[in-house]
């Protein structure tokens, strides 16, 4: 591929196919790949482009992804504890409000019942009274 970029030295990559052609497009590459058994392309960077690090550069680069990571895995442990923790408090929240419903469908139900034997006694002492009123006009 040398001779690919000293004839272009301006070209930073190529594009080369399973049977060595190299084209300056991706594109092109693909189309001419279709008609291979190996149908890949390989980028080919010019050297003369490429940035060379050095240990420093690489040290500086692994520890400022290491503090990136670290920040990253705290961020995730906050948001799923966060997360835990709203899941519990909706979950309590139903539960409490699921035991409210049940208290006043609870104390619904003794208020009917009250109603109920109320109005019953009431038939029942108007009834007595009625007959009483019927003997005592019979009686008469």
């Amino acid at each position: 591929m040398n001779h690919i970029f000293k004839t272009n030295p301006h070209l930073q990559k190529c594009f080369v196919t399973s049977d060595g052609e190299a084209f300056y497009q991706e594109n092109d590459a693909k189309n001419h790949g279709r008609t291979l058994k190996d149908k890949s392309v390989e980028t080919v960077y010019n050297e003369a482009f490429l940035e060379v690090n050095d240990a420093e550069d690489v040290s500086a680069d692994v520890n400022g992804l290491a503090e990136f990571e670290a920040a990253e895995k705290e961020a995730a442990e906050k948001e799923a504890a966060e997360k835990e923790a709203a899941e519990k408090e909706a979950a309590e929240k139903e539960a409490a409000e699921k035991e409210a419903a049940e208290k006043e469908a609870a104390e619904k139900e003794v208020a009917e019942k009250e109603a109920a034997e109320k109005e019953a006694a009431e038939k029942e002492a108007a009834k007595n009274l009625f007959a009483k009123t019927t003997t005592a006009k019979k009686g008469k």
